[in-house]
């Protein structure tokens, strides 16, 4: 019975050892996993911190992108509005140039008929002034002749 007894202390002995060695064994293994899964989570950690980072700057960068594109488009609104008012300007400009050119034909012409019609008075008038002009030699050398023959039937009657 000793020897059982022995066997069984030597065998709870080894059991308690054993036990003991799993357990540290295990332990160590846990604290390895556990060690590998906290540096892989921080790890993650960190990758989610950059990729926030980057996702916050590229945020920014499209907020940024956002305000100047609405920026160029009410430029481009505003030039548009601009565009269409001196087009609307220059259509009315360009009417009242026509209407100006066709008002500057009609007084042309009327120029034109009114510089013939001078020319011919003008002409008409030389002619009168001419014929004014020999009616006055005309009627000098009719009061002349007149003289002449007043004189010779004053000789005439005298005589």
């Amino acid at each position: 019975m000793t020897y059982i007894k022995k066997n069984v202390n030597i065998l709870l002995l080894f059991l308690i050892v054993l036990i003991v060695g799993s357990l540290a064994g295990l332990s160590l293994y846990y604290q390895q996993t556990y060690q590998n899964l906290s540096d892989n989570y921080q790890g993650k950690l960190d990758d989610i911190n950059t990729l926030l980072n980057d996702l916050n700057a590229q945020r920014k960068k499209l907020n940024e992108t956002t305000y100047e594109l609405t920026i160029k488009e009410q430029r481009e609104d505003s030039l548009e509005n601009q565009y269409q008012t001196l087009d609307d300007q220059k259509k009315a400009v360009e009417g009242q140039l026509s209407t100006t050119e066709t008002e500057l034909a009609a007084t042309e012409q009327e120029l034109a008929t009114t510089k013939d019609s001078l020319r011919q008075s003008q002409y008409s008038l030389n002619l009168a002034n001419e014929e004014i002009s020999d009616l006055k030699s005309q009627v000098a050398n009719l009061k002349e002749d007149r003289a002449v023959l007043q004189s010779s039937l004053a000789s005439c009657r005298a005589g």
